[in-house]
């Protein structure tokens, strides 16, 4: 790595990364959760996945209709948040299922959309051009994802960080 490179990590501080989580569905109730954290410029500084999960008879059956947010924002979703060396400033999902992660991390969580959602217990805003969502529970969310997204605005497209989890763990599951 080169010095003028090297000089630049150094001064990044944990407030200028971002979080992107989201999962790739492989079919027949087997998720695979991606978390891609990038700096303020988009550039990935850390990436994990999970195992694929596949809930059991018992959890579809106990679950039902809540199986997937359950799987989403209180195991997949914690999991990689909890299991990364980084703290992201903000962190997005693509997923209404995920935006829940919020209960179980300390970092405002924002669902961002290409459109318009119907869905209880969120606030809808928008942010960076496209329609999000924050959990009720935390609708202080709002005025910080704004400010810090604000801050890389037109940097770099906010939800392109999800096609590359997605694209990364389809290779990875292509590898496997």
């Amino acid at each position: 790595m080169s010095p003028g490179l090297k000089m630049m990590t150094n001064v990044e501080s944990p407030a200028s990364h971002f979080g992107f989580l989201s999962i790739v569905d492989l079919g027949s109730e087997v998720l695979i959760g991606g978390y891609l954290i990038v700096n303020a410029w988009g550039r990935p500084v850390e990436f994990h996945c999970t195992e694929p999960v596949k809930p059991n008879r018992a959890q579809q059956i106990l679950y039902g209709a809540t199986l997937r947010p359950f799987v989403c924002s209180e195991q997949i979703g914690p999991a990689l948040v909890d299991n990364a060396s980084i703290r992201p400033c903000v962190l997005c999902t693509d997923l209404v299922e995920m935006l829940f992660v919020r209960h179980s991390v300390d970092v405002p969580v924002v669902c961002l959309t290409d459109h318009k959602l119907e869905i209880a217990e969120t606030t809808e805003c928008t942010i960076a051009g496209h329609p999000a969502y924050v959990s009720d529970q935390h609708e202080a969310d709002r005025s910080l994802v704004e400010c810090e997204i604000d801050r890389i605005s037109g940097a770099w497209e906010i939800t392109e960080p999800f096609e590359r989890i997605k694209a990364a763990v389809t290779e990875i599951q292509k590898a496997a």
